[in-house]
């Protein structure tokens, strides 16, 4: 298996243990968002499942809860299944995945797929990948995954928007997610919220990646040739509204108030130091933050707002069938 040491890393949170860490919590805490007792939602039938691949594999979570079902242990003690997991940065992959009979290797999702995977695939699996994928990447990867799947064939994703809402948000107004938000709204003004988006939201728009992609994933979907048999929409809260906020099912988030707290600082500390780095750090929007002491007071000041009052992010998962 080929790995990608922390220094060579394509993700702007190197692959060292603590990352990982935090990523196999993420991983679980989403579950537990979407209410699902299963590592897919009910509308996938895994006993149909002969070979599946997780794409931007990351840590290979979703790839090892797989693995762990019985029925899938079954499956593959009598070579009923193979399980593939790939990723432009292998570094996150643990080096327990050959004892499960993962077959691991390095791929950049936009770009060609080897020959002998394509059209071979029952399910094709990807997640959180809105950090990586300008409009143009997306829509390589999009035809990738078609072209990895069977006739008929299954692709999951679920994505996150990368940026901060007000618990209260969506009081009063239209359905969430009906819309892409007026971006510019949450750019302007000197609350903590606003600064806290200056850092997450602009990081994404100065990679030129989509902000909202819970709102455009089912049209860019439907445009690749899918259609689209499921889809949920949710909030991931972010400190106290863990306890005022439900999964997708009603579940219960108390218990990721702390580390959606760590999870978020972690985030921002990283970013922000990229952007101070690059010279691209403002905050409120027009304020050039330079160095790294004022850098330091934005995120003690971002890290209160969070922990006090918190905040949201919109959360969605697709199911779609390749037409």
């Amino acid at each position: 298996m080929s790995v990608t040491s922390p220094n060579e890393s394509r993700y702007p949170i190197p692959a060292i243990s603590s990352e990982k860490e935090r990523l196999s919590k993420l991983y679980a805490m989403k579950k537990t968002m979407y209410g699902w007792s299963n590592v897919v939602p009910d509308v996938v039938d895994l006993s149909k499942v002969e070979r599946t691949i997780d794409v931007g594999a990351g840590t290979c979570g979703w790839t090892l809860d797989l693995v762990s079902m019985p029925e899938i242990k079954a499956k593959a003690r009598q070579g009923k299944i193979q399980i593939y997991a790939c990723d432009i940065d292998t570094g996150f992959f643990p080096e327990t995945l050959n004892e499960f009979s993962i077959i691991p290797f390095q791929q950049d999702v936009t770009k060609p797929f080897p020959k002998e995977l394509r059209g071979t695939f029952d399910l094709v699996h990807a997640s959180f990948l809105v950090g990586c994928l300008t409009p143009d990447g997306w829509d390589s990867a999009l035809v990738n995954y078609h072209t990895l799947l069977k006739p008929d064939g299954l692709v999951m994703l679920d994505e996150i928007d990368t940026l901060f809402l007000p618990d209260d948000f969506d009081q009063g107004n239209k359905p969430i997610g009906a819309a892409e938000p007026d971006l510019s709204k949450y750019l302007a003004g000197s609350s903590w919220i606003t600064k806290a988006n200056c850092i997450y939201t602009s990081y994404a728009l100065q990679k030129e990646l989509i902000v909202s992609i819970t709102s455009r994933l089912q049209s860019m979907l439907e445009a690749s040739g899918f259609h689209v048999e499921q889809s949920k929409l949710g909030t991931m809260a972010i400190g106290p509204p863990c306890h005022s906020r439900v999964g997708v099912n009603g579940e219960s988030l108390a218990g990721y108030e702390d580390f959606s707290l760590e999870n978020v600082e972690l985030v921002l500390a990283h970013l922000s130091a990229h952007m101070l780095k690059n010279g691209t750090l403002e905050a409120p929007k027009g304020n050039l933050i330079a160095d790294e002491l004022k850098m330091k007071a934005l995120l003690k000041e971002v890290g209160n707002g969070m922990r006090t009052e918190g905040a949201v992010v919109l959360v969605k998962y697709f199911v779609a069938r390749k037409e």
